[in-house]
């Protein structure tokens, strides 16, 4: 990987990738709502999707014709706390792709009627998806309880409605600056070709104002009674439930964190694939994953289940929680490690999914890629066991069932979970 510091100051990061067929160009920017920077929650949602009505000299018809004429979509997404868009193009259309960026870093000469019909649209997406319980976002609330990242990534339609044009031409102001953006360019170009394409983007006049606020921990972050609700939906058969456990702020490598949850229930061989799947049958699809925000970590659990069977099912996951706290053994690590070394490897055949692993991991992480530096050895395992023993604790779990609860109550769930020793 290379870094090429643009004449106005803008990062570039580059990583040549001469055995792929493609290149991908991605824009990041630190923004969303957990900085407190938004002039209203979902402005930067807002702001993704007004690049894609008119984007600098482009309209909205020309911007679809020059993608589609090179090939490819420009995509934008929009997290709680990074603003990203990204295309992947053959190597031929570098130019062109880089012209869009370009406009993309430009573009702030939206009319009031585009905005308008914008803002439209954003509302259509939030009512649209306000017309179904969503467990994730039930959880996410939960964990993130008096805290900016409870709030919807959209906003309310009142959120949206209250924004002005001026308000967000201001706001883009504001967060398209270098000390919050990085460009990464991924895949087949060489540094001297890139550095040509790139001439007209380092021409932009760009601030830097320093920016170095964090995505913090919410307040009941590790200090939980646990945190539990219940969505009940006589509609639904079949319970919906995603439990939430605390990772301690700062205190593990990330790719730990990522191999302990790996082995909890990502993958057909994991203890609770094993055990709560195939063993006792109480759920088809059973599995686990890390969610990061700048230092703040959570890891997850996510399963459907008979209400019949909630409470043995709960039972089960709890008595697998307990056995990672005294044993992670070599057959664990058989079969993780292979996806966090040598599988790693399947990123340079993408230069999409380079482009996203380098620029997630510098503006999550503050750090480049690196090969995972764990090993088959007593040292990992009793590393995992004290990670296990950190998190899987009644002080981490936020937890949400969705369904037909009746009465059921959140002290039998917690223990039998936790079970009294």
């Amino acid at each position: 990987m290379k870094e090429i510091i643009l004449p106005n100051g803008l990062k570039v990061i580059f990583r040549p990738m001469p055995n792929t067929h493609s290149v991908t160009v991605g824009l990041y920017i630190k923004a969303g709502q957990v900085f407190g920077d938004e002039p209203a929650f979902g402005a930067t949602h807002l702001l993704e999707h007004l690049h894609f009505r008119h984007c600098g000299r482009y309209s909205q018809k020309e911007l679809y014709y020059k993608m589609e004429k090179i090939g490819s979509s420009l995509r934008g997404s929009t997290y709680l706390d990074l603003l990203e868009f990204y295309m992947k193009i053959s190597p031929v259309y570098l130019s062109e792709c880089l012209d869009i960026f370009r406009n993309i870093i430009l573009s702030d000469e939206w009319t009031e009627d585009e905005f308008e019909k914008e803002k439209a649209v954003v509302k259509n997406q939030i009512y649209e998806e306000s017309d179904y319980l969503d467990a994730n976002d039930s959880l996410r609330q939960l964990i993130f309880r008096n805290h900016p990242a409870e709030r919807e990534i959209m906003g309310t339609a009142e959120d949206v409605e209250r924004m002005t044009l001026e308000d967000i031409k201001n706001y883009k102001k504001q967060i398209f600056d270098t000390s919050r953006m990085i460009l990464c360019i991924t895949g087949n170009v060489t540094e001297t070709l890139l550095s040509a394409s790139l001439a007209e983007i380092g021409k932009i006049p760009l601030p830097d104002c320093g920016f170095d606020k964090e995505f913090t921990a919410p307040p009941r972050f590790g200090k939980r009674k646990p945190d539990v609700k219940f969505l009940n939906d006589v509609s639904w058969d079949m319970l919906d439930v995603r439990m939430g456990f605390d990772v301690p702020v700062g205190k593990y490598e990330s790719d730990m964190v990522e191999i302990l949850a790996s082995i909890l229930g990502d993958g057909v061989g994991s203890r609770l694939q094993l055990v709560v799947r195939e063993e006792k049958g109480y759920t088809s699809d059973i599995y686990s994953w890390v969610g990061w925000g700048g230092k703040v970590a959570v890891l997850y659990i996510s399963f459907t289940v008979a209400k019949a069977n909630l409470l043995s099912c709960c039972e089960e996951i709890g008595k697998v929680l307990e056995d990672m706290k005294r044993e992670i053994t070599k057959e664990d690590l058989d079969i993780s490690l292979p996806f966090f070394t040598e599988n790693m490897m399947f990123y340079e055949d993408d230069s999409q999914e380079m482009n996203k692993l380098l620029a997630h991991s510098l503006m999550t992480h503050q750090k480049n890629v690196t090969p995972c530096k764990a090993t088959n050895s007593t040292y990992t395992m009793t590393k995992l066991q004290d990670i296990a023993g950190d998190v899987f604790r009644k002080e981490n779990l936020s937890l949400i069932i969705a369904g037909r609860t009746g009465k059921m109550t959140h002290k039998s769930v917690i223990g039998a979970i936790f079970k009294e020793k």
